[in-house]
């Protein structure tokens, strides 16, 4: 058995979820299914030898949704091309390696950008595929940003608010209706197309989400404004500008519901900014610049003062104090000797150290701490779970209820339209987005703010009852104090003057507290000899 874990766009509900998650469990080979609509992931346990990660692509597809599966896209530099062959040979070279899907160079920036399969794919592969055409590999020229997907909600919505906007001071100007029809049909096929393209893929196979109640109500409106523009029905019955509003309202809350998983994203970034993106390596004697991805357990790290450590492992040469406080919140330096261990990520305040590697680039405490917060942002708490279960079973009711109450104005009133208002009333009224949405989001949103200052979750669960919490146990260096020693007394002046004038070249955190102080006073520091 294999787990696979892959990406899916597109989910804004728990309906989306249970969608998904059917779909998967479908496919034969597919053994267990878990959907996370806050991290917008999908983890598949399956059988490799009956399903491929492209068919499950596929399937989840069909119903609407967007897929990524893992794949990374890194642009390197490439020195020493001069035409448009050297592209084309350095282009081929990449395509070649296995793992690589695509790769584009660009002569006048010197970079080649891939996409590539993490798991298959190292940058030895590439730097060797490079170098084997005569052309110079020069590093790693920084990981292309994630697609943002926040940009092209946002100029949906806005669209939609102009345009409802503008559909509504013409509602209230006597603008002609086919006016408004041109205004209002454009638009909604770039703001809600694609609500409807998620729904047709939800109705095939007969699964029923927020989408296809969303496209009921447009449409409803829509399908009215039309029959009243060929004066089948009176003109009351002209609601473009409430379909185009519905649409562009709808956009808005993905919008808003995209950039809290985007700043979610960035804490997690955020953590990763502590490592240190190159190491230096002693290769035969000689310090050797390279990626820390590149290193490799059992080679010996060079680390001069004010560096960060790059990755895990033990002190072989040298002492030095290293601030471990991004671990412990300790500020004070730890003193480190040969035997003692490191953590990637710590600062080395003083000293020169040779270390040698323990933990390759993925496998540090560092990274650890990255994986919890993504396991926690992953967790289901109680709370959702049940917030799940009962938006499944709202959409029915609600489809349901729309049905009645048009039925019952049908009966009273012997009007058909007068029924289907109602049944469009119901239907875009009753939206239970906050039930699927509002706990996931705040449970994403809250563990990221968390974790951006430094405090860890281990689950949702954990949030959730964190009201409950009577008594609170805290760890005082940096946490209760500020983790910074400041100087408080002294005997005079002079004796400051003249400590401060000797500590001045120091790093350590006592000596810069001493001339902080100095500082603060405005006292004279001479260079001392």
């Amino acid at each position: 058995m294999k787990v696979q874990e892959f990406r899916v766009r597109g989910m804004t509900c728990a309906s989306c979820v249970r969608t998904v998650e059917n779909v998967l469990r479908s496919v034969e080979g597919v053994k267990d299914v878990r959907v996370n609509l806050a991290t917008e992931t999908a983890t598949v346990v399956l059988d490799p030898e009956k399903v491929r990660p492209e068919t499950l692509a596929r399937a989840v597809e069909e119903v609407g949704y967007g897929v990524e599966i893992p794949r990374k896209t890194v642009e390197i530099r490439v020195g020493g091309m001069t035409c448009a062959a050297c592209v084309r040979a350095v282009q081929n070279a990449l395509l070649s390696v296995d793992g690589v899907a695509e790769a584009r160079v660009n002569l006048a920036t010197e970079t080649a950008t891939v996409l590539l399969d993490p798991e298959k794919v190292r940058l030895e592969d590439l730097r060797k595929a490079v170098e084997d055409v005569g052309y110079r590999f020069e590093g790693l020229a920084g990981e292309a940003d994630e697609s943002d997907e926040t940009r092209p909600l946002w100029l949906r919505t806005l669209v939609g608010f102009a345009v409802g906007g503008l559909l509504f001071a013409g509602m209230h100007a006597d603008l002609p209706l086919w006016v408004q029809a041109l205004l209002a049909l454009p638009t909604l096929g770039y703001v809600a197309g694609p609500i409807f393209v998620k729904a047709w893929g939800a109705l095939r196979h007969r699964s029923l989400t927020m989408d296809v109640m969303y496209a009921l109500g447009i449409s409803a409106a829509t399908v009215a404004s039309l029959l009243a523009l060929l004066n089948m029905v009176p003109s009351t019955y002209v609601l473009f500008e409430s379909a185009v509003f519905l649409a562009a309202f709808l956009n808005l809350g993905r919008f808003l519901e995209a950039r809290a998983r985007k700043r979610t994203g960035e804490a997690i970034r955020q953590l990763l900014h502590l490592r240190p993106p190159r190491a230096r390596v002693l290769r035969d004697g000689t310090p050797v610049e390279v990626l820390v991805e590149e290193v490799r357990p059992g080679e010996i790290l060079e680390v001069r003062a004010g560096e960060q450590i790059p990755l895990d492992g033990v002190v072989v040469e040298g002492e030095a104090a290293v601030d471990e406080s991004m671990l412990t919140g300790e500020s004070l330096p730890v003193p480190k000797e040969p035997g003692d261990r490191v953590v990637g990520g710590s600062l080395n305040t003083s000293g020169l150290l040779h270390i040698r590697v323990e933990r390759a680039a993925g496998e540090t405490v560092l990274d650890q701490m990255v994986q919890a917060v993504r396991e926690a942002l992953a967790s289901r708490p109680a709370v959702e779970r049940l917030a799940d279960r009962l938006v499944t079973w709202f959409i029915p009711v609600v489809l349901g209820i729309a049905l009645l109450s048009a039925l019952f104005w049908y009966l009273r009133t012997g009007s058909f339209f007068v029924a289907f208002l109602t049944f469009i009333a119901v239907v875009v009224v009753a939206c239970p987005c906050a039930l699927g949405l509002a706990t996931p989001a705040a449970v994403t949103t809250g563990m990221g703010r968390a974790a951006q200052l430094g405090i860890l979750f281990r689950g949702g669960e954990v949030l959730e009852v964190a009201h409950r919490i009577d008594t609170v146990l805290l760890d005082k260096t940096g946490t209760l104090t500020l983790g910074k020693p400041v100087v408080m007394r002294f005997s005079d002046p002079d004796t400051l003057r003249m400590a401060a004038a000797l500590e001045q070249a120091s790093t350590h955190p006592l000596a810069r507290a001493v001339v902080e102080k100095a500082r603060d006073l405005g006292l004279p520091l001479p260079s001392p000899r």
